[in-house]
């Protein structure tokens, strides 16, 4: 039976109601031959029992557990299966923001629900919980991109690390020596000695305040 896809946050929380409902219902009387268990089973009990309780897997909705045959057909029905279905939804975006809330710590890690994690420096993430959530978070970038309000954004949202705009190139170079560095290069190119290459660099370059 081909998985029923439930594409938006509210079709997914009814569908999820619903089941949560008959699952219950379906738990007080066990189809006959089977038996009713409890999370601390070993693996001799399982088997005994029909392989029973059994992890079920749906597209878009949450994992459920079956206790009984009735939970299992009542399941399917409802596009779930006995193997694992990889979800695309809710999933994580990244991109580059170099505000100061984005830095990392100082030991160079984070805490998320008690574990440490190493922090990936000025990243941003939000979580979409549908393809039209996603549509609606971008579409807002770009929005925000357009009226020039997003200054410390490098790049836009992706869906992989690897995908991150870079870092943006920073220098602790003296001007003076970018300058001689720079004018060297093009005097190269020009067939210019550097002294001129720097003289006539410094004539068009702005006077700095002292």
């Amino acid at each position: 039976m081909q998985p029923t896809s439930y594409d938006s946050v509210s079709a997914r929380s009814a569908a999820e109601a619903q089941i949560s409902d008959l699952m219950l219902k379906l738990g007080v009387t066990n189809a006959p031959g089977q038996t009713s268990l409890g999370s601390e089973l070993d693996q001799m009990q399982y088997l005994k029992n029909n392989r029973f309780p059994r992890h079920m897997y749906h597209a878009t909705l949450k994992p459920a557990v079956a206790i009984n045959q009735l939970q299992v057909e009542m399941l399917v029905e409802h596009g779930y299966m006995d193997r694992y279905q990889h979800r695309h939804y809710p999933a994580m975006l990244f991109r580059r923001n170099m505000a100061e809330k984005f830095a990392c710590p100082a030991n160079g890690a984070h805490d998320i629900g008690g574990v440490a994690c190493m922090c990936n420096e000025f990243v941003e993430t939000v979580t979409v919980q549908d393809p039209a959530d996603e549509a609606r978070v971008i579409a807002e970038e770009r929005r925000l991109m357009g009226l020039k309000r997003l200054k410390t954004v490098h790049g836009g949202w992706v869906p992989e690390h690897a995908d991150i705009a870079p870092l943006p190139e920073t220098s602790d170079e003296d001007p003076d020596v970018t300058i001689a560095r720079l004018s060297g290069e093009l005097a190269g190119l020009k067939g210019e000695t550097p002294a001129q290459a720097v003289s006539a660099a410094r004539k068009r370059a702005p006077a700095r305040s002292r």
